[in-house]
């Protein structure tokens, strides 16, 4: 078969599945009623997102057949267990609403599972250091850590009309460009996340949306961009890249800490649930979710294009990340701040 058959093969069950899963979802008239933290009033249609699980369901079973022998380890089959078991803790949190520290409690022991199916984290470059060698455990705990918190950020932007779609496509294109080819595994994931997107987008990229993705699509969304982003710094060999992974959702990242830390220096209670992302003041300062999912997709792009170019042209990564972290910190302030000053000029 030619290089466009199959293309077309790898993609087609992924499309099917995923559109078939939007409209089911559509029919079904799951609503999520709004609450302290939505960027909606009123109720809404949600677990729209189970077309990323139906695009993963079916992107396996072409990588089954189409992909390279061997792949499917016990290991690779617990992953794939992993991510369903994390779909369905959002489907039930969409059907029933789960309590906020059983489901963290939930996440955390799949996260520590699909660490060590993966293998952690072992060294990353730091200036004047050189390579600096984790412990096993060390290594455990920052993976871990960092499936955890791309699962709740990624969560966190869904409400706001085309937000999770805009952000998460711009991070499964760079993933596909970074695996640089259909030789990892991290690529078939990515390319299912991107499908499942698609096929939901039409339906919530929109001025107003007709349906969210739920916890079910953005915590799914959030595991496969964090067990891709561990896949790719572990086989792209001799290249520091731990740094760089972070830029794929960086402006998320970055709203999401902004976040934390402004509640907690105000003493509010962290696990509550709430709407001061910044993402959130821009839309009760009077912006258009549309305009403020463009915004936060073109500076995911950005980022995402200075991760590709940082592997690809050998810069220095730690520098790269710390440079790009304190320039979103600079722009995120004043935006903030304008956001609030509307709100209060509103009120």
């Amino acid at each position: 078969m030619d290089g466009l058959g199959s293309f077309v093969l790898l993609i087609f069950p992924s499309l099917v599945a995923g559109f078939t899963a939007t409209i089911i979802a559509l029919n079904m008239g799951l609503t999520d009623v709004s609450n302290a933290r939505s960027s909606h009033s009123g109720t809404a249609l949600t677990s729209g997102g189970v077309s990323i699980v139906a695009a993963f369901v079916a992107m396996m079973g072409v990588q089954y057949f189409m992909g390279p022998r061997g792949v499917f380890t016990p290991s690779y089959i617990g992953l794939i267990v992993l991510t369903l078991a994390i779909a369905a803790l959002g489907l039930y949190d969409d059907l029933k609403g789960a309590r906020s520290r059983p489901k963290l409690v939930f996440m955390v022991v799949v996260a520590i599972c699909a660490s060590v199916f993966l293998g952690p984290i072992k060294s990353f470059i730091l200036p004047l250091l050189g390579v600096v060698t984790l412990p096993y455990i060390v290594g455990l705990a920052v993976s871990v850590l960092w499936i955890v918190v791309v699962m709740n950020a990624v969560n966190f932007i869904d409400g706001a009309n085309g937000m999770l779609v805009g952000t998460m496509s711009v991070a499964a294109i760079g993933l596909l460009i970074l695996t640089g080819g259909f030789t990892n595994s991290a690529t078939y994931w990515a390319l299912a996340l991107l499908l499942g997107l698609i096929c939901f987008a039409p339906f919530n990229l929109r001025h107003k949306a007709v349906i969210f993705a739920g916890d079910v699509g953005a915590l799914t969304a959030g595991f496969i961009i964090a067990i891709s982003s561990l896949w790719i710094m572990q086989n792209l060999q001799n290249v520091n890249i731990v740094f760089i992974m972070p830029l794929l959702i960086l402006p998320i990242l970055i709203d999401v800490f902004m976040t934390l830390i402004r509640r907690a220096r105000a003493g509010e209670n962290l696990m509550q649930a709430h709407n001061q992302h910044l993402f959130q003041r821009q839309i009760q300062a009077g912006a258009s979710h549309l305009r403020v999912s463009f915004g936060y997709a073109l500076a995911s792009t950005l980022t995402t294009a200075v991760a590709i170019l940082g592997i690809y042209q050998a810069w220095p990564t730690f520098e790269i990340f710390v440079i790009a972290v304190v320039n979103g910190v600079i722009i995120y302030i004043p935006l903030y701040r304008r956001a609030m000053a509307a709100i209060s000029r509103a009120s």
